[in-house]
């Protein structure tokens, strides 16, 4: 399946938007997801950042579906209707961003499976 076609599936902002548009989005998250490093969930990877960088924009916002709105809830009103969010626990420094869309929330996910730690090259773990 396309890129494009599994964005336009999973983030609903995506239906009001042009195809050139959505393009452009995923090729910027595409220059932020190392094709190597994500093997398998390269396609998803770029589809979710691509996701969270639109719903974050003025034209996820304006599509409206809520999808930009942050964490948890920590604070609820009836009265004139008010409503605050939190930060998720554990997540802190630059995810934190991440954090505050549904999709910023996949993608730190799949980042988690797909993305391995450093790995120490050219260090021999034999004695000479």
């Amino acid at each position: 399946m396309a890129t494009l076609d599994i964005m336009q599936d999973l983030v609903p902002e995506a239906a009001g938007v042009a195809d050139a548009v959505l393009t452009r989005f995923l090729g910027y998250a595409a220059l932020r997801v190392d094709a190597t490093a994500w093997g398998g969930y390269y396609e998803m990877g770029v589809v979710y950042l691509a996701g969270h960088m639109l719903a974050v924009s003025a034209l996820g916002a304006s599509a409206g579906s809520g999808s930009a709105a942050a964490g948890p809830v920590a604070s609820d009103k009836a009265g004139d209707l008010a409503r605050g969010y939190g930060a998720l626990a554990g997540i802190s420094g630059s995810d934190a961003l991440f954090a505050t869309t549904a999709y910023g929330r996949e993608y730190l996910a799949l980042r988690a499976q797909a993305v391995v730690g450093p790995i120490r090259v050219g260090v021999s773990t034999t004695s000479c």
